[in-house]
């Protein structure tokens, strides 16, 4: 059974909005008149697969086994800086625009990537940075994906939440007191993991999955469940 609106207890992260900077735009402009149906085309030019998919960050993961003299690094690397109430250094890269954060530990964190092979690349020049300096960086080293963040589209249908709360489980929504925005239906997808934000007008951001190509499975299973109950519609 699907959990009922009053035992929902879900609230909006807060910073999702900035993932969303048109969200109001969205809502409250017409397909008719021409705007919304911009903005879909747009991010579908843009994106992969028939659900316009846009990668807007990649947050991996290497452990170096070494100990980084964050210090030296910061004294002899263009780009690194020690940002208030941090515990590691942070290496800003131009190409790829990635950020390192470094670990006295050996321990390094990339983010803001938007390609799997731009965070390989980011990785293999801080390791060259690293050597450069007469640290012994190992030869072997894992490097691990532990978030990616995306957002997507069902182009040019929208959602009815309250159809999808009543009929399918694991789902929840709380409609917002403000009436230029709605909060998203949340979704915490089991296979593949993931946690889902969905707006009514067909946006969808997705977050905590691993692989990139899952992130079209997730879709696909989506879009069924909800064709399925009549809870999806072209404008």
């Amino acid at each position: 059974m699907a959990k009922k609106k009053e035992d929902v207890k879900f609230h909006v992260p807060k910073g999702i909005e900035n993932y969303f900077e048109s969200a109001k735009t969205y809502q409250k402009e017409t397909y008719q008149k021409g705007s919304f149906k911009d903005i879909i085309k747009k991010d579908m030019r843009k994106g992969k697969t028939k659900f316009g998919i846009l990668i807007k960050n990649i947050v991996a993961s290497a452990s170096l086994n070494v100990k980084i003299p964050l210090e030296k690094i910061l004294k002899s690397v263009e780009g690194a800086e020690y940002p208030s109430k941090y515990p590691g250094l942070v290496y800003r890269m131009k190409n790829p625009k990635v950020a390192a954060s470094l670990f006295s530990s050996g321990k390094i964190v990339l983010t803001e990537a938007t390609s799997v092979a731009d965070v390989r690349k980011a990785l293999g020049k801080v390791v060259k940075m690293l050597r450069s300096l007469q640290i012994d960086v190992p030869k072997k080293y894992e490097m691990n994906i532990e978030n990616i963040l995306a957002t997507a589209w069902f182009p040019y249908m929208s959602l009815i939440p309250e159809k999808i709360v009543s009929e399918l489980e694991g789902f929840e929504y709380e409609p917002g007191q403000n009436p230029d925005f709605n909060p998203p239906l949340y979704h915490k997808m089991k296979d593949p993991k993931a946690d889902i934000y969905l707006f009514s007008c067909g946006k969808v951001l997705i977050e905590h999955i691993k692989k990139i190509e899952d992130i079209e499975r997730a879709m696909n299973i989506l879009f069924k469940k909800f064709k399925s109950i009549g809870a999806i519609k072209k404008y």
